[in-house]
């Protein structure tokens, strides 16, 4: 180059006009991947097409202003040297260089970007560099020449197309594109009263047709909740962010030290100051403009502003941890997804050995994850990395997609009351709209123990999620895009047969504990309509009915049809479905003392004219709902062996995983796989396949090597 200065004053010149133009192409952008979401199917091969679309995009938006950029450090370095500074002149540019980077990232995210956003940060940082560049295009060539004149107005066309088209809006910054596909939400049924560019994320407030007001971070909704506890329908955001702010009030007897990681909403740090007991509530969130945007949220969250115990730290959770001292007696962690750039450094051994520092030695940490948008694979990993550090987790389902896991430090004791909620009328009524106001609606959530939980992570052969194998945050995007989710869990715990209380802790919430129905999980769909179909099977047989006509459920009127009269192998098939189906509906959902009258000592079927194999089966299902396993598993052995049995398949799987079970609770686990190899060879698997697996799994991790 003859004259590095001037080509260096013309990249600045270039850069700025291409920072310019990046505005109206980001704009787009939103529309782009709107198309591609649209028309790629979810595969892996879609999501590498997505990959490959979203990064050509990306630096289409990036690439021309940074391939200027990337030429002035040579060119200065090049206008130095001829001028004969010396080479003392490179280690001068290199460090001012620096020093302008850091500079530079300090002003435009502590300063720019908060008081004028992203947008108009950039055309700041744009005319800087256009007049930058014309200083230094005048100090090489002072005398005007025609290409100045052709720069000037590429300048002026390029800043008034990026005002004129590269205005975003707010439905747009708003619409979550990259997930839903759709670059725009509707302006008609949706107002975004709060939008801010933050440090870390665009942060928005909306408000839909429905009363739902919503918080998201770059279009993803962190947190969504009605604005008054008068309105009908609750969200199930509610009971998963109401359920981690009662835990530590539920299961820690002295909280006094709770430390939230994520602002969110502030309705988990405002349900736990809804009790006396805490003295400090700290709470670690990385954007600013996240808890200002939740005042949007008003009263329902105004305990986390107005309580003096109250206190937040705008830091990384990980850098908050590493660097201080506290310790908490809860450590409540609800950060964004783990696909999120960043955040799958959250659910790492690294960060859970971190936390578990900064635990009292009775302390407990409570960590929200979710099933949607993820594989059973990777959520194994996760949960994988908690047991390594707190092998005491357990797991309750605030809601079909949230998963809640307890996890004590070694030798805490065990603790659950619900007297915490009792105390405050706030509380009593903040828990009870959303299902969770009493300790028998809390239980009913119970999911998995923590044996349970190590065999799920060795049935995926899952490794422990670590800053060194950062699996989840490459895999978990995929996972997003494909829709996926990790259901084994949840089937596990919602299918009907009585996993928990075998595989685990959990005693079903009895009629008498009076536990309300909610629409947030289907455990409380499931348990209420077990309490139903066994109240209309009592009462039919008490009154002696053989059909029931206010109902359209048809398994009442075939049991109580057949159930009094001979059933002979002609009706054998048809009684035994309707009998699995009352099974799965009732067994794994009530108590024994529930099941009086329905399966214990029934009164809807006349045993006394029954053949022998219906009386042997209904045996057999009365030992299972009394909870005597041992019996029920000799009985289903023998049941199961003869040829006359004539039963449909379904019910024959379910009577195969209750022996399965009794094997288990007899502590004899190889027992499950001989009756596996001796009996199960006949019963193809059905819908209880994956539960059969996963037994037979669990049965493994309990034989000694």
């Amino acid at each position: 180059l003859p004259d590095p200065l001037f080509a260096s004053g013309r990249a600045q010149n270039y850069m700025g006009i291409a920072a310019l133009l990046s505005i109206p192409i980001f704009t787009q952008s939103f529309d782009w991947v709107g198309f591609l979401m649209r028309v790629l199917a979810r595969t892996d091969e879609g999501y590498l097409l997505f990959s490959i679309g979203t990064g050509a995009i990306a630096i289409l938006v990036m690439f021309p202003a940074a391939f200027f950029a990337g030429m002035t450090l040579p060119l200065f370095t090049m206008a130095l040297l001829r001028r004969g500074a010396g080479e003392r002149a490179i280690g001068r540019i290199y460090a001012a260089n620096t020093l302008g980077s850091i500079v530079g990232v300090l002003v435009a995210v502590h300063v720019l970007i908060p008081l004028i956003g992203v947008r108009f940060a950039i055309t700041l940082g744009a005319i800087l560099d256009i007049a930058i560049g014309y200083y230094l295009v005048t100090i090489a060539r002072p005398s005007p020449s025609r290409s100045r004149f052709v720069v000037h107005g590429a300048v002026a066309a390029a800043l008034a197309f990026s005002l004129i088209f590269g205005a975003l809006s707010p439905y747009q910054q708003a619409s979550g594109v990259f997930r839903t596909g759709v670059a725009r939400k509707d302006v008609e049924s949706v107002t975004i009263p709060y939008l801010r560019d933050g440090k870390t994320a665009t942060v928005a407030v909306t408000h839909d047709a429905r009363g739902l007001a919503s918080i998201t971070t770059n279009g993803k909704p962190d947190a969504a909740m009605t604005l008054s506890l008068d309105a009908p329908n609750p969200s199930s955001d509610e009971s998963t962010m109401i359920l981690l702010g009662l835990a530590p009030l539920v299961f820690h007897p002295e909280p006094e030290r709770i430390a939230f990681i994520g602002w969110g909403s502030g309705l988990s740090t405002h349900t736990s100051l809804g009790s006396d007991r805490p003295k400090a509530v700290e709470t670690i969130e990385i954007e600013p403009t996240m808890y200002e945007g939740a005042k949007h949220f008003g009263e329902r969250v105004a305990r986390a502003y107005s309580d003096p115990r109250s206190r937040v730290h705008f830091d990384d959770a990980r850098t908050y941890f590493a660097r201080g001292s506290k310790r908490f007696d809860v450590i409540v962690s609800e950060p964004s997804n783990p696909w999120v750039s960043g955040v799958a450094s959250l659910f790492t051994v690294e960060f859970y050995q971190f936390l578990r520092e900064h635990l009292e030695e009775d302390g407990l940490l409570v960590q929200w994850l979710h099933a949607y948008e993820l594989t059973d694979g990777l959520l194994a990993t996760m949960v994988a990395a908690l047991l390594e550090i707190f092998p005491d987790t357990e797991l309750y389902l605030s809601n079909d997609g949230d998963l809640i896991f307890i996890s004590r430090m070694p030798g805490a004791a065990r603790y659950m009351s619900d007297e915490a909620i009792r105390e405050s009328e706030a509380l009593t009524i903040e828990a009870g709209r959303v299902g969770l106001g009493t300790l028998a609606e809390i239980r009913l959530r119970y999911a998995a123990g923590a044996a349970l939980l190590r065999s799920y992570v060795r049935f995926y052969g899952a490794q422990p999620h670590s800053d060194f194998y950062p699996v989840v945050s490459l895999e978990a995007p995929k996972a997003r895009f494909r829709g996926e989710r990790a259901s084994l869990l949840h089937a596990l715990a919602a299918n009907g047969m009585p996993f928990r209380e075998v595989l685990g802790e959990h005693k079903p919430p009895s009629a008498s504990d009076g536990v309300r129905p909610d629409r947030m999980t289907t455990l409380s769909s499931i348990h209420q309509n077990a309490l139903e179909i066994a109240a209309l099977m009592k009462k039919a047989g008490a009154e002696g009915r053989t059909s029931y006509g206010r109902t359209n459920d048809s398994v009442p009127h075939v049991l109580l049809s057949l159930g009094k009269k001979p059933i002979g192998t002609e009706d054998r098939v048809l009684f035994s479905d309707a009998l699995a189906q009352l099974v799965s509906r009732t067994i794994g959902a009530l108590p024994p003392e529930d099941l009086v009258g329905v399966l214990i000592e029934p009164t809807w079927i006349d045993l006394s004219v029954q053949p022998e194999e219906v009386r042997l089966i209904m045996a057999a299902l009365e030992s299972v709902a009394k909870r005597d396993f041992s019996t029920a598993r000799k009985e289903i052995e023998s049941l199961l062996r003869r040829k006359t049995l004539g039963i449909s398949l379904v019910l024959a799987e379910q009577l195969l995983v209750f022996a399965h079970l009794g094997a288990l609770q007899d502590g004899d686990p190889k027992g499950v796989f001989r009756q596996d190899q001796a009996i199960g060879v006949e019963i193809p698997p059905g819908i209880l396949g994956t539960a059969r697996a996963f037994i037979l799994a669990y049965a493994g991790d309990q034989i000694e090597p």
